[in-house]
């Protein structure tokens, strides 16, 4: 019999918070187990009863994030090398952190990086690694974290990556409205 490692434990953990907090709100399909494909979640977003805006989200859970000093958000470090199949996708990636002490006791805070944002606005490296700090926070127990997540910014970012093909695009809505949105820089 195999042994079981903790940072399986973490991560596994991590996962599974970071769906159950979407899966109130959108369409969460795991990845299958063992076929580490650089992402942990696929996921749709559903306006007024329709999928719609499809996003994928890499989880790092304990250790391998960091709480900022001040209290508010958390960074993690990775891989070049992930950054960059990252930009190469179809679709927006972010990384949702899980900074937890282990065992896990209280329900910890989850904090969203814009992956995709902070490769199209260039990611400062240090070798063969970049730190990257998050720009959101879904708070425990407060679903309004991830409402305006799926509301604001997935839309927006889908429109920003479009930056990367030539095209300067309005937010993407379900239904065409008078009033249209670009997204702006962070």
């Amino acid at each position: 019999m195999s042994i079981v490692h903790e940072n399986r434990l973490k991560g596994n953990y991590g996962a599974a918070l970071v769906a159950a907090r979407l899966s109130g709100e959108c369409l969460v399909r795991p990845v299958a187990a063992d076929t580490d494909v650089g992402v942990d979640l696929y996921c749709e977003t559903v306006v007024e009863a329709h999928p719609f805006l499809h996003f994928w989200i890499q989880v790092k859970a304990g250790d391998q994030c960091e709480r900022s000093i001040t209290g508010s958000g958390a960074s993690c470090r990775f891989k070049i090398d992930h950054l960059s199949y990252w930009a190469r996708q179809p679709v927006p990636v972010f990384a949702a952190l899980v900074p937890c002490a282990w065992p896990v006791e209280i329900e910890p805070d989850i904090y969203i990086i814009d992956i995709t944002t902070s490769n199209l606005l260039g990611v400062r490296a240090s070798g063969d690694w970049a730190t990257l700090a998050s720009n959101q926070e879904w708070r425990a127990g407060d679903p309004e974290g991830v409402r305006q997540f799926l509301r604001d910014v997935v839309p927006a970012t889908t429109a920003r990556l479009q930056v990367s093909r030539g095209v300067v695009a309005a937010s993407p809505t379900l239904a065409p409205k008078y009033v249209r949105t670009t997204p702006l820089s962070r």
